[in-house]
């Protein structure tokens, strides 16, 4: 049976959940862990790997493939070595802060000809995967209205939130990308707000709760509402409307059971936080990815929709400080990204403070 030989980058809480699903896929084996100090050490020890100080000492010649979980700030160096190495790559979100280098960073694995894997784990939920399905298949008519609802749980950190936690670029991302792919559509308008709701943040000048509005060329109209404190759980909804009825993908609980009285109905919780929420999603993904690499099954997030999820949450954090509508033009692949304008046209300049952000989040 051919295996899918895999250095895992990172021991973080995605590298520890990776390493699980590598783990329990027959198809695959994790050769070394990485990285990640003691953490890694642990991992490679407890999956049967061996632990490395960085990706430059691992033999190349013994792997085919890297799952990298490490801080955006590293995608590209990993990326570039994994492709001129000629392993195929596993990238957690984002490829990088920066469209133009999440498209090179493609171009270049293409012409390496090995694939880019970006972990967008709704399109590998199957409560996800069912909804889109069946807008595609016209179930609700045209779609005119979507909202989605997402309050984490639980809350990070106030230091991490200082310096990675912008939910426009955190946060959105995901949702963005499961709105555009169900709608088929990209948005034309685009309004971001946020606030902050500790003084500490407030003082810094970071936000822990935003909102993006936006209008899609389709016609639909999409609310993107956006918590890092939700005090009761995982809370991640999503309803889209259309001219013949309504899908909506609710929340877990920790399981199914309702008890009923006079005095009330009671049910669990939700679920505690993502790990739990998509646990199944992360196997899928990790899944695909072998049969991908292995198959030559075809990947279902593209370089195009990578771009534009990052493009699109970018615009609505530079709404959010401009405090105005900003036109989205849809990002060109295979050349310069086009720009992120105003109503106006007038030019948008970038705003480094977004991209260090999300440069300081770990993968």
């Amino acid at each position: 049976m051919e295996t899918l030989k895999v250095c895992l980058i990172g021991a973080g809480r995605m590298g520890q959940i990776r390493a699980k699903n590598l783990y329990s896929n027959p198809r695959a084996k994790i050769v070394y862990v990485a990285g990640g100090g003691d953490a890694g050490k642990e991992l490679a020890k407890t999956y049967g790997g061996e632990h490395v100080s960085s990706f430059y000492e691992v033999d190349t010649s013994s792997i085919n493939a890297v799952i990298i979980c490490t801080g955006t700030s590293s995608h590209e160096e990993l990326i570039t070595a994994a492709a001129n190495a000629g392993l195929a790559v596993f990238c957690e979100k984002p490829v990088d802060a920066e469209p133009e280098v999440i498209e090179k960073l493609f171009n270049l694995c293409a012409s390496k000809n090995v694939p880019l894997c970006c972990s967008f784990q709704r399109r590998f939920d199957n409560t996800y995967v069912s909804a889109q399905k069946s807008i595609a298949a016209g179930d609700i008519g045209t779609p005119t209205f979507a909202r989605v609802f997402f309050a984490d749980h639980p809350c990070p950190s106030i230091e991490f939130l200082k310096t990675g936690g912008d939910p426009f670029m955190d946060l959105a991302p995901h949702d963005v990308d499961f709105v555009r792919w169900c709608l088929g559509s990209d948005p034309i308008e685009i309004h971001g707000t946020g606030s902050s709701s500790d003084p500490e943040l407030s003082k810094e000048g970071v936000l822990d709760t935003a909102m993006i509005t936006m209008k899609f060329e389709n016609g639909c109209l999409c609310n993107i509402f956006m918590s890092r404190a939700a005090t009761y759980g995982y809370d991640q909804r999503c309803e889209i409307f259309g001219t013949k009825g309504m899908i909506s993908v609710e929340n877990e609980a920790e399981n199914a059971c309702v008890l009923s009285r006079s005095d009330g109905i009671k049910k669990a919780k939700h679920k505690y936080s993502f790990p739990q929420r998509f646990r199944e999603a992360f196997e899928n993904e990790v899944n695909t990815f072998v049969e991908t690499v292995l198959d030559g099954t075809e990947w279902p997030v593209t370089k195009d929709d990578c771009i534009a999820a990052q493009a699109i949450s970018s615009t609505a954090s530079k709404s959010s400080q401009a405090g105005k509508i900003l036109q989205y033009v849809r990002p060109i692949c295979a050349g310069a990204i086009s720009n992120l304008n105003e109503p106006e046209t007038e030019s948008f300049e970038k705003t480094p403070g977004a991209s260090r952000q999300v440069a300081a989040m770990s993968g």
